[in-house]
């Protein structure tokens, strides 16, 4: 889909990213008539000392949207979508690619540093394995110390100087002490043995997995590399292909240019022209669809960075949850300390495991309680208690439990809301023909003029996955903290989910009524409004995430000054 290819690949026209020049008279009525709201990321710019002609239209200049993007080449098959200073801003395309394009740039590389260090392809691939397929690391090791670097890799110059084991023609194998015969094999090392014995050799080292790509000579005091090229001689077709396997997932796991798409059942790479920078975001878009984040193979989650992903899947899977509306809500039995949840009825607590009888307030036996007591719906021991301080630090312990524990059930109930309703937007999109072939039907368009629906849906998916992931962001970013740029941070949460929602009506409401009307009556004006507020909700969420990816840096100044 164009638009699809589009909305992941465009760059900002601007040579130096700097702010675009808007009519306000422009476009703006379009936005007002479909409903959408005023650019919320933009706050008020004071009077321009310029003098305006009487008539014209104020020009107002608005900031470029920071969340860059990257246009790849006719060939590459996806791009990376990025946050600012990172493989959008810096300009480094990304190329998704197939096992046939893989296997050919290793290859080309293998044969660069060969022809460079007067090596073979097999040699070549044992430095670069060896240097995690950084080349100029691996020229550089080389030219400082190739004896070392043949050491290490196994490249060795002259045979070993101890040998026990016979090489000459006529002699026997040193594994099954037959006669070597004339099809004899032999590494560079001169060690030779049976084709049948050394075939057999390398079949068993490849069944034990990857290891074989650093497999050495079978003799025992040799540190000779067992030559690529005697695997693609002397394995069988089934074991010939997973050493290659092993070879290319070689190549693309300990590349720092490549990875796999982590989609279940995708085989595509995604390969970078040079290496991200730590910060902002690295999205990828795989041609399965799939949208991902290049360092940590978590789905894009901007603006939260991988770290803040990190915690936060840690902290959902974790139980430290668990303990803190365990500490929030539950007691533990004064005999043997199994945590009691009091839902209802009076303060006179049985222990279902022990049978001990306590009172849920002072935790006392129930047996010391009474009317002296303050019957079954007080303890005026623990009251006397609390009046004398004895109690703050059980009170303190538990309002602090509930404090947290309902500030990350705030940011979770709301990170899982957009989750689900991402994944929603998905299973729409795999129903869409059906829904494009009943529009098609009414209004007598081509399906391939209605690709605006599922660009909308789309959008919808990316801006719930953006939106699910500011609650993480917020949750680690501000803390328990409160301030201006923590209100300010929610307004725009708020706002955006009133620009979500607007599109999300469009497409569930305001499309399904005109189904159903059966009329054709209008239909420009429901394509015209689904592509003018897939447009916006897509800026607004564009700046929204670049601007939380630099902190809200000056944005919240910007902002509060401009206010009268």
């Amino acid at each position: 889909m164009e638009e699809e290819d589009e909305y992941w690949m465009e760059s900002d026209s601007g040579s130096d990213g700097g702010d675009l020049d808007f009519d306000e008279g422009d476009g703006e009525e379009v936005r007002e008539r479909a409903g959408c709201p005023p650019r919320l990321l933009t706050p008020p710019s004071p009077p321009s000392p310029r003098t305006v002609p009487p008539g014209a239209a104020p020009r107002v200049r608005l900031p470029s949207c920071r969340a860059d993007r990257v246009r790849s080449g006719p060939d590459a098959g996806g791009a990376c979508g990025t946050g600012p200073q990172d493989l959008g801003r810096r300009g480094a395309p990304c190329r998704i690619l197939a096992e046939a394009d893989v296997r050919a740039n290793m290859r080309e590389e293998m044969q660069e540093l060969g022809a460079c260090l007067n090596l073979g392809e097999g040699g070549a691939f044992s430095v670069l394995r060896h240097f995690r397929w950084d080349r100029h690391a691996a020229q550089e090791a080389w030219f400082s110390d190739e004896g070392r670097v043949r050491e290490a890799v196994g490249l060795l110059v002259t045979p070993a100087a101890s040998t026990s084991q016979p090489t000459d023609a006529g002699e026997t194998c040193g594994i099954c002490f037959g006669d070597l015969g004339p099809d004899r094999r032999a590494a560079p090392c001169g060690h030779a043995y049976c084709r049948e014995c050394y075939s057999q050799f390398l079949a068993t080292a490849v069944e034990g997995g990857a290891s074989c790509l650093d497999l050495r000579c079978p003799h025992p005091e040799c540190a000779m590399l067992v030559p690529p090229t005697f695997f693609a001689e002397l394995l069988p077709e089934r074991e010939r292909k997973r050493y290659e396997h092993f070879g290319l997932c070689c190549y693309v796991d300990n590349n720092r240019l490549t990875t796999w798409c982590p989609a279940p059942g995708c085989v595509n790479v995604a390969a970078l022209s040079e290496a991200p920078s730590q910060m902002g975001a690295a999205d990828v878009k795989c041609k399965c669809g799939h949208v991902f984040c290049f360092r940590c193979q978590e789905e894009a989650h901007r603006p939260a960075d991988c770290e803040m992903v990190r915690r936060w899947k840690t902290k959902n899977s974790a139980e430290s949850e668990n303990m803190n509306w365990i500490m929030a809500n539950s007691k533990p039995c004064p005999s043997c300390k199994r945590p009691i949840e009091k839902n209802q009825g009076c303060m006179h607590m049985q222990c279902s495991v022990c049978g001990h009888n306590f009172c849920w307030l002072c935790g006392r036996p129930w047996s010391e309680h009474g009317e002296g007591t303050g019957g079954y719906y007080a303890c005026n021991r623990y009251e006397a208690e609390k009046k004398a301080g004895k109690r703050d630090t059980e009170l303190a312990r538990r309002d602090a439990a509930k404090d947290s524990l309902e500030r990350y059930m705030h940011y979770f109930e709301r990170y899982s809301f957009n989750g689900d309703a991402a994944e929603r937007g998905k299973k729409e999109l795999e129903n869409i023909e059906e829904t494009l072939q009943a529009l098609s039907d009414l209004t007598q368009t081509p399906t391939s003029q209605l690709r605006f629906v599922p660009d909308a849906w789309l959008q919808v998916i990316a801006c719930s996955r953006t939106l699910k992931w500011t609650y993480a962001y917020g949750y680690y970013h501000f803390g328990v903290a409160s301030g201006k740029k923590k209100e300010f941070f929610e307004f725009l949460q708020g706002e955006a989910e009133k620009n979500l929602l607007r599109l999300r009506d469009l497409l569930e409401r305001d499309l399904k009524e005109f189904l159903e009307e059966g009329s054709a009556n209008g239909f420009g004006q429901l394509q015209s409004t689904v592509t003018l507020i897939a447009q916006v909700t897509k800026e607004f969420f564009e700046k929204l995430a670049g601007e939380l990816e630099l902190g809200l840096a000056g944005l919240t100044d910007r902002y509060t000054n401009s206010l009268p």
